[in-house]
């Protein structure tokens, strides 16, 4: 890959505001950046490596990748002993979270790992809430500095009760990752969480999926039980409200909150060749390279959830176009939800009160595939989409324009979101 400046065009962005443009951050030269989990990087030499990764490399135990590019193309990158799905900042930027999913493997692994946001150097390691519990993914930090983060309940064949399959939320200290207090989730497989603006309840996004009686993988399609969204009080753990998806085999991913809004991303997964029909109208090849070998994303529309409804969006766009929704972020001046659907190489943008859709983007027009992770910048004008393999493009708000000069492509080795702090 010929070496390019990632983020050189958000720099002169930022730098314009000294003649009235809106700047990206009050000092982009030293600590803004965009932190990209890569799921594969094998035996690739990572850019400006800090030494304590460098040194893990070497035992050859299994990691997965930070990708690090600050506001003036410096890319920094480093390998971590998770199989890290998200990165999340702290507000103050002094410390990073990057969470385990699913189950640790081998006995040199950690559960989630706290990182320096500007050097990429690890801190702490994370362990388990308990014996064979498995890491949610996803992490929030609280206003005192805590870190919560999404831990599920050890994996095993459906009891008949979905009480006994519910994960956690755990409250951790950020620097050692600690455990400090654990609080129920009143879901099953708890995956992406968000703090509402009340700051005392959390949103939580559940998978739902159990073993089938007789099976030890998940396996596809899903047996899913009780995929919601469920909304905790962090004071005491009360659920406050339990929103329900009932489509057969839909799990509930990732979600987004707006006003008094949310949108609860949903997938489907099928077999490996029940997605052919699909790719062949894309024009692609049988193989969907964002799908786990064996399975493929079938389509799966999103739900609107308010205290007042649960709404289907199933109507608001092609069946084809809602195949594997994967990251969404809510802007607040526009009032309206973007989010990507890799399998389909689509953006698109759901209005908050009515679901609606505003635009929709067929990314590849615009020279990026399977469109994965989203970040809103923080000049407040502008949002950040990542393709899956490689590509970071940037947008306009609210018009959508994309804006070209500022395209480039990285290679970024798979991933779901992407975070910018």
């Amino acid at each position: 890959m010929k070496r390019r400046d990632i983020l050189s065009g958000l720099a002169v962005l930022a730098a314009a505001s000294v003649s009235g443009c809106g700047a990206i951050a009050t000092n982009p030269t030293r600590r803004d950046a965009i932190y990209i989990p890569g799921y594969y990087f094998g035996d690739t030499q990572p850019e400006n490596e800090p030494a304590d990764s460098a040194r893990r490399r070497a035992r050859g135990d299994k990691m997965t990748l930070i990708t690090r590019i600050d506001a003036q193309g410096r890319i920094t990158q480093a390998a971590f002993p998770v199989t890290g799905h998200d990165v999340a900042v702290a507000p103050d930027r002094g410390i990073g979270f990057f969470g385990q999913i699913g189950q640790t493997e081998g006995r040199t692994m950690a559960h989630h790992v706290a990182f320096d946001p500007g050097t990429l150097e690890m801190i702490g390691q994370g362990l388990a809430p308990d014996a064979g519990w498995r890491g949610g993914g996803h992490g929030v930090f609280l206003a005192d500095g805590t870190l919560l983060t999404s831990e599920r309940a050890r994996l095993r064949p459906f009891t008949g009760r979905p009480a006994d399959h519910y994960g956690r939320i755990v409250r951790r200290a950020p620097e050692t990752l600690a455990i400090l207090e654990t609080l129920p989730c009143h879901g099953i497989d708890p995956h992406e969480l968000r703090v509402m603006a009340d700051g005392t309840t959390v949103a939580v996004a559940n998978y739902g999926s159990v073993l089938r009686r007789g099976t030890a993988a998940l396996g596809q399609p899903r047996h899913v039980v009780q995929a919601c969204v469920t909304v905790l009080d962090l004071r005491s753990g009360a659920l406050v409200a339990r929103h329900m998806s009932t489509d057969p085999e839909h799990e509930l991913r990732h979600l987004a909150l707006g006003g008094d809004s949310i949108l609860a991303i949903r997938a489907r997964l099928g077999d490996e060749a029940a997605d052919d029909g699909f790719q062949s109208a894309l024009g692609e090849q049988p193989r969907d390279i964002t799908a786990e070998p064996g399975e493929s994303y079938l389509p799966a529309a999103p739900l609107l959830l308010s205290p007042r409804f649960v709404r289907s969006l199933d109507q608001t766009a092609p069946e084809a176009d809602l195949r594997h929704g994967l990251s969404v972020e809510h802007d607040p001046v526009h009032d309206e939800f973007i989010a990507s659907f890799p399998s389909s190489h689509r953006l698109i943008v759901f209005d908050a009160c009515s679901g609606a859709v505003r635009r929709s983007l067929d990314t590849r027009t615009l020279g990026l595939r399977h469109p994965s992770g989203i970040a809103l910048l923080p000049d407040g004008r502008h949002y950040a989409v990542a393709g899956y393999w490689r590509g970071l493009h940037v947008f306009e708000r609210g018009s959508h324009t994309h804006q070209r000069r500022l395209s480039h492509n990285p290679v970024l080795y798979g991933h779901s979101h992407m975070t910018a702090a």
